[in-house]
């Protein structure tokens, strides 16, 4: 009824030692993968339709950063030091992810939806860094980057989803169910407020913004 971690545990023993080993798993329930409820529009676009949506009142999950600013992510570590990649992932408290078993971190229950996944880069964004799940940086290039994030966008709400949600991943099916269950119910009330004008206006220089950043690293 509920996904749960698990801990496999194996004892081999004989006459002169014992050998021991353990693995985390996690199990999932089966989800169907219905359409979202009418009222969530579900895109990977922040397209006329989407703006209308939220000028309207309504509800959006953008799969993907759209047009905001974005790096590629993956699960494996960067080498302490290095200047590129990530070195942690940190999950906040709450209410989307309160059913989804996690340690604060994303550990291998998070490996598929983690490699080929889109960090929006929030450095050079004049809004406020407020992810759901961040990922950290080396502390030798400081990069605010949230894969899983949301604003209120005037009347509406906007919830922005960067990973690999793959339908042959159990958790990213979980996941995504998790997702569009939370953006139809009531704890879907975003801190962050962004006005459309605002986000016109970031949707419209984000493509710069990245080339400007990777264009200063490559310098650097």
């Amino acid at each position: 009824a509920r996904p749960v971690k698990a801990v496999l545990r194996v004892v081999l023993a004989g006459p002169s030692c014992t050998i021991d080993n353990q693995w985390d798993y996690w199990l999932f329930p089966r989800v169907d993968l219905t359409s979202p409820d009418k009222n969530v529009l579900v895109t990977g676009e922040l397209d006329d339709a989407a703006r209308k949506r939220l000028a309207e009142g309504g509800r959006v999950v953008l799969l993907g950063p759209g047009p905001l600013p974005a790096r590629r992510m993956s699960f494996q570590s960067s080498a302490a030091g290095a200047l590129d990649g990530n070195l942690a992932t940190v999950i906040e408290r709450h209410p989307l992810v309160n059913v989804f078993p996690h340690d604060g971190y994303c550990d291998w229950q998070f490996a598929d939806m983690l490699d080929g996944a889109d960090a929006v880069q929030f450095n050079d964004l004049d809004v406020p860094f407020d992810p759901i799940l961040e990922a950290v940086s080396s502390y030798k290039r400081i990069r605010k980057q949230a894969a899983l994030f949301e604003w209120r966008v005037g009347p509406g709400r906007l919830l922005i989803c960067g990973l690999n949600l793959k339908d042959s991943d159990p958790a990213a099916v979980y996941f995504r169910d998790q997702i569009l269950k939370y953006a139809a119910g009531e704890s879907f009330q975003p801190r962050t407020s962004v006005s459309p004008e605002q986000l016109a206006k970031l949707a419209k220089s984000g493509a710069a913004l990245l080339g400007n950043v990777m264009k200063k690293e490559t310098a650097e």
